[in-house]
């Protein structure tokens, strides 16, 4: 696709003030500049919208505005933190002429927007000084301790200062106005560094790192102003290693977010004998976003929390410490509610290894990585948390993954397995096998026998194998295979691809926009609710649509063509002559019927008694209870 408009001065895009235009990020890293003539000292606001607010497919947008030579004076991603869309208000242009108006996308993303740019009135009776602008090149700076006067000029005036601030020191910004006239302060990152961000600065805060910052101080209404930086003394022990809060190996200690960005450290003597996980959670009410790390005393990361939204706990699992020493949990606030409570707990466990005998074994494994076989006999094997590895061996078991990306090996006989949280990765091997993947992304493949195969939630992979099995997707976007025998799949709510493989299989789509392909044998495949693709293969196939707007091919073989609700697409592409298809359900107003590979000349369409007789090129499609004259207007032919 041609590139709309081009990435420097040169760009044939402009945008009149009070005005919007479209344009479209055709390719990764892709910005289009638009021409915008401002005057000195007028005030402006400009923006570019996506998915959010209506503006087009461009799911995170990046506006800037810069001069001909692209130098930015101005620029924004996800205005306020409350929108993916950008804009820029209160923009004071330093003198008169032609700026350029830059639309891209965060991360190089792709798809279409508007641009727009207004030019900011003063309301009746506006002061229409303005005395300090709300860009990074404002005069207005803050200092501790030391009040600044300050006037909101008119309604919605933000005013910008620069602040040195030191990382870990907390902090608060105190604004003294009349009643109604000051609204918030929002504090910013310099745009230059890689701290764009936007966090309330009327609660205590901290920044990650030493530099410069911005206080946009946002007015209700026209009148006086003080602005103050106020440096806190917040005497809380844990916010540094010096000072960090004991926490107990097998114990566990509390923390709360005291202001934004906020950072507590645990300390926790911890040896080699054991292996640990450090697990952190909600304390009553609150909500928390964190980031949790564990370290040595050299600052060294060992491992990093992995956040589980459906347990809402954030775990550094499967941690083994190089030496016996006091080891930090470092937890930084991320977004959480200021003065939520959270607790930390240490778990330290010995891994299982167990080899298994032939009798009958009952293991248990700790909270860790464990290795347990059964050997021969019906055991029972429990990998509890942990990404454990399950060796069931000859005879019937039990094998239970429990938390974790667990590895299960059912062996011969017929196994009882289930996978539980975690991305698991499960064989049944030989034998009728009852396998359940529960949470998380599986890989499960059921080997020789009728399996039944539950994957669970997730975006799972099902490969029944060889046997009669049963196989479900569940909820995720998953694949369902069935392979030889004769099998019944089923997708699940998302969008699936469903594959019969040989054998006389039943397969449905289920939910979503599904792919639904039959294989060798008489199959019958439905594809639910959604727009599904349904392909028949080889044999004397049921092919049905269901609701939505489906594609059906009944493949080689005397099929049967069922659309159902929506409008449909009847395609045929594997003409062989002697075999007859029956299409039922066709409403020639919505309905099309395609034919590939053959000329106009071979297709033949006649009324036969209350049905309709298509031949191509030998071989005959029967439209029930239809018009020719309608089926004629809905038959395509694509030579």
């Amino acid at each position: 696709m041609a590139d709309d408009y081009s990435s420097n001065a040169q760009t044939l895009g402009a945008v009149a003030i009070d005005s919007f235009t479209t344009g479209v990020l055709e390719t990764e890293g892709d910005t289009d500049w638009f021409a915008v003539v401002l005057e000195e000292g007028a005030t402006y606001n400009f923006g570019v919208f996506g998915e959010d607010g209506g503006g087009g497919t461009l799911t995170d947008p990046t506006v800037a505005l810069v001069t001909s030579s692209g130098a930015e004076l101005a620029s924004n991603d996800d205005f306020e933190g409350q929108s993916l869309d950008a804009a820029v208000f209160g923009f004071v242009a330093p003198r008169s002429g032609t700026y350029f108006l830059v639309a891209g996308g965060f991360d190089g993303d792709t798809g279409s927007y508007s641009a727009a740019i207004e030019l900011e009135e003063p309301a009746a009776g506006d002061d229409p000084d303005d005395d300090y602008p709300a860009d990074r090149s404002t005069d207005g700076a803050l200092t501790a301790n030391q009040p600044v006067a300050a006037r909101f000029g008119d309604v919605g005036d933000v005013d910008w200062f620069a602040m040195t601030l030191a990382a870990g020191q907390p902090y608060r910004i105190d604004v003294s106005a009349g009643s109604g006239t000051f609204t918030d302060v929002v504090l910013r990152g310099n745009g230059i560094d890689g701290l764009p961000f936007l966090i309330d600065a009327t609660m205590p805060f901290t920044v990650p790192r030493d530099g410069t910052y911005f206080a946009d101080v946002y007015g209700g209404a026209v009148g006086d102003y003080t602005v103050t930086l106020r440096p806190l003394n917040i005497s809380e022990t844990g916010d540094t290693r010096g000072s960090a809060t004991a926490v107990a190996n097998d114990g566990t200690a509390q923390g709360t977010v005291d202001y934004a960005l906020d950072t507590d450290v645990f300390a926790a003597r911890l040896g080699t004998e054991e292996t640990f996980n450090v697990v952190v959670g909600p304390r009553g009410a609150g909500a928390l976003s964190l980031e949790v790390r564990l370290t040595d005393g050299a600052g060294t990361v060992l491992g990093t929390g992995d956040y589980d939204a459906e347990a809402d706990l954030w775990t550094v699992a499967d941690v083994s410490v190089p030496r016996d020493a006091t080891y930090y949990v470092e937890v930084t606030d991320a977004g959480s509610l200021v003065g939520a409570r959270y607790d930390v707990e240490i778990e330290g466990f010995v891994p299982v290894v167990s080899d298994g005998t032939d009798a009958r074994d009952d293991v248990t494994g700790s909270p860790g990585a464990d290795t347990i076989s059964g050997g021969a006999g019906d055991d029972i094997l429990r990998g509890e948390g942990g990404a454990d590895r399950l060796v069931g061996g000859p005879g019937d078991d039990g094998l239970y993954g429990g938390e974790g990306a667990d590895t299960i090996l059912g062996g011969p006989g017929n196994d009882d397995i289930a996978g539980a949280a975690g991305a698991d990765v499960i064989r049944g091997g030989d034998g009728n096998d009852l396998i359940g993947g529960g949470t998380g992304d599986d890989d499960i493949d059921g080997g020789t026998g009728s399996d039944g195969i539950f994957a669970g939630r997730g975006d799972d992979t099902i490969l029944g194998g060889e046997g009669d099995d049963r196989l479900s997707g569940g909820i995720g976007v998953d694949r369902v295979e069935g392979n030889a025998g004769d099998d019944e799949l089923g997708g699940g709510r998302q969008d699936d691809v469903v594959i019969a493989g040989d054998g006389n299989d039943t397969a449905g789509g289920g939910g979503g926009s599904d792919i639904v392909r039959l294989g060798a044998g008489d199959d019958q495949g439905f594809g639910g609710y959604g727009n599904d693709l349904v392909l028949g293969g080889a044999g004397d196939d049921l092919v049905a649509g269901g609701f939505g707007n489906d594609t059906l091919d009944g493949g080689t073989g005397n099929d049967t063509l069922r659309g159902g609700g929506g409008a449909d697409r009847f395609e045929f592409r594997d003409l062989v002559a002697g075999e007859t298809d029956v299409v039922e359900d066709f409403d020639a107003r919505f309905d099309r019927l395609v034919f590939e590979g053959v000329a106009a000349s071979q297709v033949d369409v006649a009324q036969a008694g209350a049905d309709v007789e298509i031949e191509a090129a030998g071989q005959l499609v029967v439209v029930e209870d239809a018009d020719a004259v309608a089926v004629s207007n809905a038959v395509f032919i694509l030579g």
